[in-house]
Formats: structure tokens, sequence, C-alpha cells
């Protein structure tokens, strides 16, 4: 069935884009070859947020040669963020499970199969873990002191997020999740953070409406530098996204409580003014003390 616009997609891959033109035409050619090859129905979302380079074209030439294919390019009109564009494509996928991986296909498309088995045994959210035992790292030599300054603070980053908005969860950095949409569609309207946050606050979302997240070892390739993200200078920026992902989760958000439900964080209402009642002529009035 694969990328057949002739059956209903059960299945929704999602690759958010920005500035790839480097390695965007293998992306694409490798995700269309392997969704083509497996047995289920898929539909590709391929989201570009505002790129400034070639990618715009190229994914313009991509989403023409396969017109008759359930593949869908998005073009954001400016640059708001990996959050937004991956929410973005997350509100337009009609599969019942949702994918969504770096463009950069730092995970090989073999680990997806192991998020796909995790949601088949019944996890509602499936996400890849890079520090599990069974994960692997395949690196470039030239990157080796670059990974451990990088690998360091993102565990500092990561004991962060576990401290203040998603507890037991060892890795949410990692580019590569799946979800079961039913569960996930209730919560993206709830969602603001536009960043690279944003992974924490879905997780967060799910978490506060109990839902099932497991974690996946994967195998990792490190061997370029495609991150926009700048650790020094945007710490100040993630902690503030993770401070307002626990206050909204706090106040009661993300579980979609009316006002009525969140007593514990909200001032309670005034009594509402009652009519003094009129004395009885039946009844003596009390005299006044002096």
């Amino acid at each position: 069935m694969s990328l057949s616009t002739l059956t209903p997609p059960e299945k929704t891959f999602i690759v958010p884009v920005y500035n790839a033109a480097i390695f965007i035409d293998r992306t694409l050619r490798d995700v269309a070859a392997w969704l083509t090859a497996r047995p289920e129905a898929w539909e590709l979302i391929v989201v570009d947020d505002a790129s400034t380079d070639s990618t715009p074209e190229r994914l313009e030439a991509f989403g023409a040669a396969h017109a008759a294919e359930a593949v869908t390019v998005l073009r954001l009109p400016r640059n708001r963020g990996k959050g937004f564009a991956v929410r973005s494509a997350l509100a337009r996928a009609r599969g019942a499970v949702i994918v969504f991986t770096d463009c950069d296909l730092a995970y090989p498309l073999e680990n997806v199969d192991r998020v796909l088995a995790e949601l088949d045994r019944g996890a509602e959210a499936a996400i890849a873990c890079r520090v599990l035992p069974e994960s692997t790292y395949l690196i470039s030599p030239k990157f080796f002191s670059y990974l451990y300054t990088r690998h360091l603070m993102g565990r500092m980053f990561n004991l962060l997020c576990r401290i203040l908005t998603v507890p037991r969860l060892l890795d949410t950095q990692a580019g590569l999740k799946g979800f079961r949409t039913p569960v996930l569609r209730p919560v993206l309207d709830s969602l603001v953070i536009d960043g690279f946050p944003f992974d924490v606050e879905i997780l967060r979302a799910l978490i506060d409406r109990r839902a099932s997240i497991r974690e996946v070892p994967v195998s990792f390739r490190y061997d370029s530098e495609a991150t926009t993200v700048r650790f020094t200078l945007d710490a100040l920026i993630m902690v503030r996204d993770l401070l307002r992902v626990r206050a909204r989760s706090l106040r009661g958000l993300y579980r979609g409580e009316p006002a009525s439900a969140r007593r514990a964080w909200s001032v309670p209402a005034p009594p509402a003014p009652t009519r003094p009642r009129r004395p009885d002529s039946r009844e003596s009035p009390r005299p006044r003390r002096r």
C-alpha cells in the first residue's frame, strides 16, 4: 500500500525541515523509499519552517514528483520554530499513528520499527532514548570532542526537565517520537511552545492525561552538525520554557479541565450577595447593646 492515495493512511510520517539544502534530497529519497516498502498505508508530511536557502525549491520539486502519492509539503510563511512546524503537521495528520523525526535522519529509519513495536504493544507514546544501555552511537572521529560537550549539556538540560516537568523520562530531546493520534489530538490546542523544548510540553501534556509513555533504545548516527540549537545562547530561553510548561501544567491547562475543576490553583469566588431577610412581625426585635 505504501504511499498510495487509493487507501486512507494508517500512519503518518512527519519530517520538519529548516535550511537543510545540503542533505534534504537524500533524506526525502530515503524516507520515500522506506515508506513505499512498508506493508501498511502511510502518508508523508514535510513541513518547511520558512527556510532561507534552496530547501523550498527542493521540496517543491519533490512534491511535484510525488503528486500522485500521499505526500504533503507545507511551507510556513515565516520562521516560528521547530515546535510550531511540528504542530502544524500534527494538525493535518490523518493516520491513527504519527511518527516524526529529524530531517538529517540521525536516527536511521530502522529505529522507527522499534517505536512502532512499542505502540503495537499498547504504549500511547514511544520516544527514542539515547541513554538506555541498549542504545548505540555511530560517531565520526572529528566530532568526539564536541559530542562530549554536547552530551554533557544535554544531560544537564534533561535533568532540569525531570526536576521541573517530566519526572522519570531519561531523554526528552531525541528527535524520533511516535504517538497514537487519538491520545495526541486532544492536547494540540493547549500547546504553546514553538522552540526546541516543544517535545517536553507534549510529553507533560500526555503525562497530565495519564497517557502511557515508553522510552525506546535506538541507534544514533552522529557524523554531521546539522542542529541549529546553540546551548549556551538558548539555555535561558529553554529554562524559561520549562518553567512555562510547569506553570501551565499546575493550572490544569493540559488536562482540558473547566475552570471550576482547578480549585487548587484558582482564587475562590466571593459568595453571591443575599437579600436581607425581613423580620417577621411576630418576632420581637432584639434590644441593642449600649
